[in-house]
């Protein structure tokens, strides 16, 4: 990967983490309001065009989560959500 490219998916990943946290409600649900879907269906876009892997997004997912003491019981089922949001046709 030349040094351009992994500027240039740096930026991306960047961008990714910016706009995550805008895919959940205040009270962590992924999702949980048109507001949110409509956030994540314009981030969907970015991922699959860039080929972004689950594993970035999982990392993302679950800091985000953790920084807003959103890590509840069920995180796992809020990372399936993410999952098979952004990456099932």
């Amino acid at each position: 990967m030349l040094e351009s490219e992994k500027i240039l998916r740096f930026e991306i990943i960047t961008e990714i983490r910016k706009k995550v946290p805008n895919c959940f409600t205040s009270n962590g649900q992924f999702i949980g309001s048109s507001v949110t879907k409509n956030n994540a269906n314009e981030l969907k876009v970015v991922i699959t065009k860039n080929n972004i892997d689950k594993v970035i997004i999982e990392d993302i997912t679950l800091g985000y989560l953790f920084r807003s003491n959103l890590l509840t019981q069920n995180f796992k089922d809020q990372v399936n959500l993410v999952f098979d949001f952004f990456f099932t046709d």
